[in-house]
This record gives structure tokens, C-alpha cells and sequence, in this order.
């Protein structure tokens, strides 16, 4: 892999350890909520786990060349 192609991917597994992250920062909120307030938080970490599977894919597909930074 080229150097712009290595900054990317490593770019972009720094986005999904950030978003794993907010993850698990939500959850440990979440488990101190009544039962009544909790989905709304397991919807928003929800589309966090979305985004974070987005950007591990994005990271493989530019190892694999698939991607290539300009």
C-alpha cells in the first residue's frame, strides 16, 4: 500500500475504535436507566455500530485496494 492509502486505512480504524468507543460509553449509560428510557440510546448505539462497521469495511477495502486515496 502506498503511504496516502496507509493514512487512510489507519484513519479510518481511528474513526471505528472512536466509535466503539462512544459505544460502550452509551451502553454503560444505558444500564443505568429505567426500563421506559432506554431505547431511544439502544437506537443511537445502534448507528453507531452501523457507522463503526462501515468504516472497518472502508479500512479492508482499501488494504485490499479497492479504495485508493487521491
Amino acid at each position: 500500500m502506498n503511504r496516502p492509502n496507509q493514512q487512510l486505512r489507519s484513519e479510518l480504524q481511528d474513526i471505528a475504535q472512536m466509535g466503539e468507543e462512544a459505544a460502550h460509553v452509551i451502553w454503560q449509560v444505558v444500564k443505568t436507566l429505567p426500563e421506559d428510557q432506554i431505547e431511544a440510546l439502544m437506537q443511537a448505539i445502534g448507528l453507531v455500530h452501523e457507522c463503526v462497521d462501515k468504516a472497518h469495511d472502508l479500512a479492508n477495502r482499501v488494504k485490499a485496494g479497492g479504495v485508493v486515496a487521491v
